[in-house]
């Protein structure tokens, strides 16, 4: 698996902002859907939104936005996600 982030030195509305991107490679030996095995390629990107000044009891609230697709030889495992979460991260 590959991957790289960079975090942008300005906040954007109150928000320090992170971008992400990737790839991975799963290769299978056995596949009960193929004699020739199961090889998926993935790629993926996310953006994460930290609210700094906002501070609950050493917590700031985050937004992530991310999206991945998977391409597969088998049809079966072909897919393309796109989610949206809302959590907390340390402050510290």
């Amino acid at each position: 698996m590959l991957r790289t982030g960079i975090a942008l030195r300005k906040p954007i509305v109150g928000a320090a902002v992170q971008f992400g991107l990737g790839a991975s490679w799963r290769d299978y030996d056995f596949s009960r859907d193929s004699r020739d095995g199961r090889r998926d390629t993935r790629i993926f990107a996310d953006v994460t939104a930290t609210f700094k000044d906002i501070d609950y009891y050493g917590f700031n609230p985050t937004v992530t936005l991310s999206a991945s697709s998977t391409d597969s030889n088998i049809g079966l495992y072909d897919v393309n996600r796109v989610g949206l979460n809302i959590g907390i991260k340390s402050a510290f």
